[in-house]
């Protein structure tokens, strides 16, 4: 199987170590593990290892706008930002930061926002940005998601309705405990946990990791090009066509990847171990299945069954 080459470095900006470790994860674990790909992880803490003081947010200074700035001297493709704030509350710089990136060839993917209003937080509402909201398991956009007029599309970050936690759908990860964590009521320092997270952030990054893979087949896109393919190869959702609600719709792997890739040349071939007939009350069918790819791109092969 033909396998890009090269290698892909994502920054992710959280509010705390492990909550940032999740959404790393979460923007990995699906895109990348599987496919072979060579990625590297630049983790760049861009708030106060306590996590949530928003007086760091919001310092003059902004530790956010020297995080963004430190990741385009220091060889990031890709940015990640789990986060948004007022625009009144924009930190000193981070717009300019933004645009540098984004005039260096660096796209940079940000959450919409929790309020479930239509309003416009920064650094989402920014047009070198990439907005990501987030959708329910009935493809509908989370009544928690932030919306309006700079939406670009959604991506799995759960659904609650209400403050009912016990019917959540919510979004796991992994992480390893960081003294802080530690300090804060958390596993001990170096232990590694999992978790759950409810919320745009966790929309963001898994956005932010499919654009990784459609950079890694084609590298040379620049970011207004990367968000265009993301744009156009997405689910339509909520009303037909863009909507201030989902954007262009719901983010789609396979089809960004293959709108940039070669012709794939794939062969399935699946050969039955014993009986094709499902048992009337259930049970197992057992195939073995090889699949080659003679072609010049990835290829996705999707498996299903059909019970009628």
């Amino acid at each position: 199987m033909n396998t890009p080459q090269g290698e892909l470095t994502i920054i992710h900006e959280g509010l705390t170590h492990a909550y940032g470790q999740n959404m790393v994860a979460l923007m990995l674990a699906e895109e990348f593990s599987r496919r072979g790909f060579n990625v590297k992880i630049m983790p760049v803490r861009c708030v106060s290892p306590e996590g949530g003081l928003v007086e760091y947010i919001f310092a003059s200074t902004s530790v956010l706008t020297m995080g963004v700035n430190w990741a385009v001297d220091n060889g990031a493709d890709i940015i990640s930002m789990s986060l948004g704030l007022p625009a009144s509350l924009e930190p000193a710089g981070l717009d300019d930061a933004i645009i540098n990136a984004y005039n260096n060839g660096i796209p940079v993917f940000a959450a919409s926002g929790n309020s479930g209003n239509n309003e416009a937080y920064v650094p989402a509402s920014w047009p070198e940005t990439f907005a990501v909201g987030s959708f329910s398991q009935a493809h509908n956009r989370a009544d928690f998601s932030t919306y309006g007029y700079y939406m670009d599309c959604l991506a799995g970050g759960g659904q609650i309705v209400g403050s009912n936690y016990s019917t959540a759908e919510r979004i796991w990860g992994c992480y390893v405990s960081s003294v802080c964590d530690e300090n804060n009521g958390g596993l001990p320092a170096g232990a590694h946990g999992f978790t759950a997270a409810l919320g745009t952030s966790a929309a963001c990054p898994q956005a932010a990791g499919i654009a990784g893979l459609v950079l890694s087949v084609a590298p040379g896109l620049s970011p207004d090009a990367l968000y265009n393919v993301l744009r156009q190869t997405c689910l339509d959702v909520e009303a037909p066509g863009w909507d201030e609600e989902s954007g262009y719709g719901i983010i789609q792997a396979r089809a960004a990847v293959d709108a940039v890739s070669g012709t794939p040349d794939v062969n399935v071939n699946m050969t039955p171990q014993g009986s094709t007939v499902i048992p009337a009350y259930g049970g197992t069918l057992n195939f073995t299945v090889e699949v080659r790819n003679n072609g010049t791109s990835p290829a996705f092969v999707d498996f299903w069954t059909d019970a009628t």
